[in-house]
């Protein structure tokens, strides 16, 4: 149990995992009285497999044979069908036999990622998927297994952008092989994602105190069932209607810069800024470039600040080093939230569908703790010109025109920009 709970928890926060388990079979029993009937929607469904172009493949395979290749592409291909079908395809074979906790961390990660998707205004259905692979570094365990660092670059096609691509770059995954019976099996699975961040600190804390398999698959499906109504709840509160008052800014926000920077820095790095990709993350620093770009000057005035004259950690109302607002999603919240007088002026919580781009979206669990800020670059309408999703641009996950209803974060708020004083 050891080394699933130790694969489990090594990236500190894991992933936000899945409800209602869902099993696929490759066949099903058809009764001759609805043979027509089935006929039919095996007919759509291969149809439908026809039109979907979906590919996971080696761009540098390093020194992995071609068993090693075949059992990663092909995990990671059904986990994109799964996606695709919004229906689990089953990957339990790919794993060691013993593997009952990572393989049920698995099922319900991607089980949740189907119920996001499937609870939105719009159809985030893939029709369409390419994942590139590259090897970082293979090591040879004393028990025999191995070790795989491997990055990835991938895209997503929706079936409700159909000419969006939404571009992941320098994905993180870690994966323990082990042959078993002849065949290379998969012993651990993790990855730098938000699926695998996601999980609010309570359920770390219990996957820590857990003794044994059958405690930490209770416990993924009693975290699981908790998320999911806040998801529910979440998803509602959104819909209320409210009544935004703009505050009023002497100076205004040029959108279309901030939009532009984002473009341009999204799946890179500006070497006039530091990069905290693998220092608590670099979502609010690269949020709060945009911003910068955009036309709001820094603000050292007053008891809020919001500033980066240098990477050292500085709240005081000098023009020296970094503010935690600058560079942290819950501090840029406060910022916003108390900052009078000079500097940015914004609304903290606006109502979620009067989003425009340039404007900021944070993501988290509740209300209290807030992991994420991405920056909206496209705002998606229905028919009626009603707001039914953005597309955004993230940097620590390098996200290029992604949509946020695809987020596995319960609770997301909009930070709506006026200007600045």
């Amino acid at each position: 149990m050891k080394r699933y709970l130790a694969a489990i928890m090594c990236i500190g926060v894991l992933c936000a995992t899945g409800c209602s388990q869902q099993e696929e079979t490759t066949a099903e029993t058809v009764q001759p009285i609805v043979s027509t009937e089935m006929s039919v929607q095996q007919e759509e469904q291969e149809q439908k497999e026809v039109e979907v172009q979906g590919s996971v493949s080696f761009a540098d395979a390093g020194e992995l044979d071609s068993g090693q290749q075949q059992l990663i592409t092909d995990f990671l291909d059904r986990y994109y069908r799964s996606l695709t079908e919004f229906s689990m395809v089953d990957f339990e074979e790919l794993f060691l036999d013993d593997a009952l906790a990572q393989i049920e961390l698995e099922r319900q990660i991607w089980n949740y990622q189907i119920t996001v998707r499937s609870m939105q205004k719009t159809d985030l259905h893939l029709n369409g998927y390419s994942s590139r692979l590259w090897v970082d570094s293979m090591e040879e365990q004393e028990d025999q297994s191995v070790q795989l660092r491997l990055s990835e670059d991938s895209v997503q096609n929706f079936v409700q952008y159909p000419d969006v691509e939404a571009k992941t770059d320098d994905l993180t995954h870690i994966f323990t092989l082990k042959q078993e019976d002849g065949s290379w099996k998969i012993v651990s699975h993790m990855t730098y994602d938000r699926l695998y961040w996601s999980l609010p600190e309570d359920f770390r804390q219990l996957m820590q105190s857990a003794t044994d398999d059958a405690q930490i698959i209770a416990n993924i499906q009693q975290n699981i069932e908790q998320i999911t109504a806040d998801l529910e709840e979440n998803l509602t509160q959104r819909e209320q209607d409210t009544v935004l008052t703009l505050p009023q800014a002497t100076h205004s926000y040029d959108r279309e810069a901030a939009v532009a920077y984002a473009r341009q820095w999204a799946a890179d790095r500006n070497e006039q800024w530091a990069d905290y990709s693998m220092n608590g993350g670099n979502c609010q620093n690269f949020v709060s470039q945009c911003l910068y770009a955009g036309g709001i000057p820094m603000d050292i005035q007053g008891d809020y600040v919001w500033k980066w004259y240098g990477d050292t950690p500085d709240n005081s109302a000098r023009a020296t080093g970094r503010s935690a607002s600058w560079s942290g999603v819950n501090e840029f919240l406060e910022y916003v939230q108390n900052n009078t007088g000079s500097g940015m002026v914004a609304v903290a919580d606006a109502p979620y569908d009067s989003g425009e781009v340039g404007d900021v979206l944070l993501l988290g669990f509740n209300e209290e703790n807030f992991y994420h800020a991405v920056i909206i670059t496209d705002v998606i309408t229905d028919e009626d010109g009603q707001v039914i999703d953005y597309l955004i641009h993230s940097n620590t996950i390098n996200e290029e025109d992604y949509p946020v209803s695809a987020y596995g974060y319960t609770c997301q708020i909009l930070v709506k920009i006026c200007g600045w004083n």
